[in-house]
C-alpha cells in the first residue's frame, strides 16, 4: 500500500469497536477475519477507523477463529484459509 501497517495495532483498533477479529495481509490486501456473529454489525466503523482505500480491504467471516495449542489465534491457518478461497 506504500504504508507501514502494524497488524497488531489494527486488530486492537477493531477490537476496541467490539469486533472479534484477526488481521493478516499480503502484497495487495489487508484481510480482516471477523466472527460470523459480527455479520450483523456494520463494518463501516472499521473502515472509518482504518482509513485505507476500501479496495485494499477484504472481510472474511468465520464461525470460529482457528487457535493453536497455546489457545492463541493461528495466523498460519488463517493464511491457508485465505489462499483457498481467493
Amino acid at each position: 500500500f506504500g504504508l507501514r501497517l502494524n497488524l497488531d495495532d489494527i486488530e486492537n483498533m477493531i477490537k476496541d469497536l467490539n469486533f472479534n477479529n484477526a488481521v493478516i495481509s499480503n502484497d495487495s490486501k489487508l484481510i480482516i477475519f471477523l466472527k460470523s456473529e459480527d455479520k450483523k454489525k456494520s463494518v463501516n466503523q472499521i473502515l472509518d477507523k482504518i482509513k485505507l482505500n476500501n479496495s485494499y480491504i477484504k472481510f472474511l467471516y468465520l464461525n470460529k477463529m482457528p487457535l493453536n495449542k497455546s489457545n492463541k489465534i493461528n495466523y498460519e491457518k488463517l493464511k491457508s484459509i485465505f489462499k483457498r478461497i481467493r
